[in-house]
């Protein structure tokens, strides 16, 4: 990620480094993020060469699995799909989304974050450690034809939820379910803030066997949208006692085609996902650690580790 951010920035002029660049300790600037179409800070992709789209690109793939740069793709190509829908080629615009980078890749901590419709990456280093929420990834349509073939690029999080409330017996279904009407969107939206609610639902740990199976396949899904390396400490660190915390609800129908949410809770993570709009064809996820998104707890410990003051004499 250093060195994708660091090529990007050495190929801007002073115009162009202007519009990317922001402090690290800009809270406002940070937190202020979003998943709907709108006017956004930092960098956009239309004032790019295709060389520096690529560095965009290189960064992205730094900062996610490969399987979740493959997904951002396809919900980006989605805006030539709304666009033909609305006849809106100006609103729709697979160019409409923007970086932006806070504090210099150069230094031990810094920050970038990707955003767009449907899309919003934020990522944190410190050192050697990252954090990668919030991150949203949506799709409208959720699923269409192009060319043939069916394209869903949340198809895995969405079958593999119904899979896994489709597995509960009777008794616990009506632990899992907390309203036979889904919400119209995720209950977090874009808050910049969360507070560690009680969770909702079932545990994980007193379904059976199929379930938790599906857990376990629904986790390793969800988290190729962050690096592999953080992905794969997060499915360690849930596969072992803050796995026994996990907790998983439900809302609305069940069948394909109808309303239908669901979240994970555990200990620093809450994962939501609604498909409600537009005929239940149009689908929104998103991960976030209550006490970690926009990495303040990575922030807090390092400014600790390397910036206190000294000791008086």
């Amino acid at each position: 990620m250093r060195e994708a951010a660091s090529v990007l920035l050495d190929s801007l002029d002073g115009t162009l480094r202007r519009a990317v660049t922001f402090e690290l300790d800009d809270e406002r600037a940070r937190s202020d993020w979003a998943f709907t179409p709108r006017q956004r800070p930092g960098l956009g992709m239309a004032s790019l060469d295709m060389t520096q789209v690529e560095a965009v690109h290189e960064l992205i793939d730094a900062g996610t699995a490969a399987a979740g740069h493959l997904r951002i793709v396809r919900i980006i190509g989605l805006e030539l799909v709304l666009a033909r829908m609305e006849h809106d080629d100006v609103g729709r615009d697979p160019l409409k989304y923007s970086l932006s980078i806070f504090g210099d890749p150069r230094d031990a901590a810094w920050a970038w974050r990707f955003e767009g419709h449907h899309v919003s990456l934020n990522v944190t280093v410190a050192a050697d450690r990252v954090a990668a929420t919030p991150s949203f990834l949506g799709a409208n349509p959720a699923s269409h034809r192009e060319a043939g073939h069916l394209v869903r690029p949340l198809a895995r999080e969405e079958d593999l939820g119904r899979a896994l409330v489709n597995s509960l017996d009777p008794g616990s279904l009506a632990r899992a379910v907390f309203s036979d009407e889904a919400p119209p969107e995720i209950l977090t939206s874009n808050r910049p803030f969360l507070e560690a609610d009680a969770p909702m639902g079932i545990p994980v740990i007193d379904t059976g066997p199929e379930a938790r199976e599906l857990m376990g396949r629904l986790l390793e899904i969800w988290a190729v949208r962050l690096p592999d390396t953080v992905a794969r400490a997060e499915l360690d660190r849930l596969d072992g006692p803050d796995g026994r915390e996990l907790h998983f609800a439900w809302a609305g129908r069940i069948e394909p085609g109808t309303g239908q949410y669901y979240r994970v809770t555990g200990p620093r993570l809450l994962l939501e996902y609604d498909n409600t709009q537009d005929r239940a064809n149009h689908i929104h996820t998103v991960w976030r650690d209550p006490e970690g998104d926009f990495g303040r707890d990575l922030l807090r410990e390092h400014l600790a580790r390397h910036h206190a003051d000294p000791a008086p004499n």
